[in-house]
């Protein structure tokens, strides 16, 4: 018998990180890449909000999936190399803060600014501020992989 058969869900274990990080990435950046143009749009012709609330739904589906991920896998500590990498674990780091300084501008010039002269129903903005939650626990969980990344494993 060997070490990994000994443990139950020893496979489901190794996996799990992964799989939950894969889960937050797809729904955060498929997110954000499908937000953007949509906002943009706003900005060039503000009856672009009358859009159907089928794209609420999906960017609720997102958030889900991101959210599914972040909080299934928040408890696993990220896959660490055997030495640390301290330059990779900061490029990471750099690009997840990059990510969340990017959506927060964005929600700054929409909502806080308002000098575009759009009004956004409350609906759109709850998901707005929804999305962004998902955004900063994804950005929480490229910082923990960084400082994994820097560090290396523990002897």
């Amino acid at each position: 018998m060997t070490p990994a058969d000994e443990r139950p869900n020893a496979g489901w274990r190794a996996w799990r990180y992964p799989l939950c990080f894969a889960l937050q990435a797809i729904g955060t950046i498929t997110l954000v890449v499908t937000a953007l143009p949509r906002y943009q749009g706003i900005l060039k012709d503000p009856s672009a909000l009358t859009e159907p609330f089928t794209n609420l739904r999906v960017a609720l589906g997102l958030i889900g999936l991101s959210q599914v991920g972040y909080w299934i896998g928040r408890a696993i500590p990220p896959p660490a190399p055997s030495r640390g990498i301290p330059v990779l674990g900061q490029v990471i780091r750099f690009f997840g803060r990059l990510l969340f300084m990017f959506v927060t501008s964005v929600f700054g010039f929409l909502f806080i600014t308002r000098s575009h002269g759009v009004e956004i129903p409350s609906a759109r903005s709850i998901v707005f501020v929804i999305g962004l939650f998902a955004i900063y626990c994804f950005t929480d969980q490229v910082e923990q992989l960084g400082r994994a990344v820097s560090r290396g494993r523990s002897a």
